[in-house]
């Protein structure tokens, strides 16, 4: 929301003109509207699924299998139905919704399917890799990123799993489990690289980063962090953000660059906690102190030398 003190304070810089203001107004006007709209219909459309919902629970049971499985076929059709026909009408970001309503349906039908057969005895995991395999060509259809916040979590849950039940010793190993989500990041960034229209390389390479700073965190948690295991792990990570930063920086990929500072930052955190608890800084007053002035410290010196950094480098 634009204010019109803000505005003025721009026209009279000279930066916009009084009639630009009058359109930026006009144009927050409609825009505010339109989402105060788009609010209170998700609202009513929300509030609708719920009654729908509470009646076929209540009456489960009642409800022939063979009228279930129909129920869910057509609501699927109808999905796909939706999904190509705004697409036909040049209306992605609608189909990209209907194409979201395809993708949670897929993963209802599944989990009807076992209920209905009593299927059971395979990998827990199993459901959700087959979830990730009906809809995956969802990915390629519209070129907005909803369907990959979505997809790329689930693809990333069964991978983990499927990993872990077949190689589990690879997650009590740090470099293992580095390696693994470097190189979901590397192909996330090839994919975005080669097809930039595919929204689903950028996404995997911010949620393998996402799934590294959580591992990252609870590694360090799970494996003490006043122990030496702790130090090693840090030690390790430093170096391996030290150097992929140095290669990105070279390649001019800063966006990467950034996002490897702020997993810097996570391991500066982790650090800092990890040193409180190994001195018992965090067990007296001055030691509060001196820690609280080290992390001040960093936080205003680490930015300014990095921003230095990335200002050498955009200009060389």
């Amino acid at each position: 929301m634009f204010k019109p003190r803000q505005l003025d304070k721009l026209v009279d810089a000279g930066i916009i003109t009084p009639t630009q203001k009058l359109q930026i107004l006009d144009f927050d006007n409609e825009v505010g509207h339109s989402l105060i709209y788009r609010i209170l219909m998700t609202l009513g459309i929300f509030t609708l699924g719920v009654g729908v919902i509470s009646i076929v629970a209540a009456n489960w049971q009642d409800i022939g299998d063979m009228v279930k499985l129909i129920v869910m076929l057509l609501l699927l059709l109808f999905s796909a139905c939706g999904v190509l026909y705004y697409l036909k009408q040049n209306k992605t970001k609608v189909a990209e919704k209907w194409a979201l309503s395809e993708f949670l349906f897929s993963g209802a039908a599944i989990g009807l399917i076992i209920q209905v057969f009593q299927l059971s005895g395979g990998k827990i995991y199993a459901p959700l890799g087959v979830w990730a395999l009906m809809t995956a060509s969802l990915l390629f259809l519209p070129k907005q990123k909803l369907i990959s916040y979505f997809w790329m979590p689930l693809f990333l849950t069964w991978l983990i799993m499927w990993i872990g039940d077949i190689w589990w010793d690879i997650f009590a190993s740090f470099d293992s489990v580095l390696f693994l989500f470097a190189g979901l990041m590397a192909l996330g960034k090839f994919l975005d690289w080669r097809k930039p229209d595919f929204s689903g390389g950028d996404v995997l390479f911010r949620e393998a980063l996402f799934c590294l700073y959580l591992w990252l965190f609870f590694y360090t948690i799970v494996g003490g962090l006043d122990s030496q295991k702790g130090l090693t792990v840090l030690f390790k990570l430093f170096l391996y953000i030290g150097g992929l930063s140095f290669i990105f920086m070279k390649l001019k990929y800063f966006k990467v660059v950034r996002s490897f500072v702020k997993l810097a930052g996570l391991a500066v955190v982790i650090l800092y906690i990890n040193l409180g608890v190994r001195f018992g800084l965090f067990e007296t007053g001055i030691g509060l102190i001196l820690s609280g002035a080290l992390l001040i410290g960093l936080l205003i010196f680490i930015p300014k030398f990095i921003r230095r950094i990335f200002k050498e480098k955009i200009h060389a």
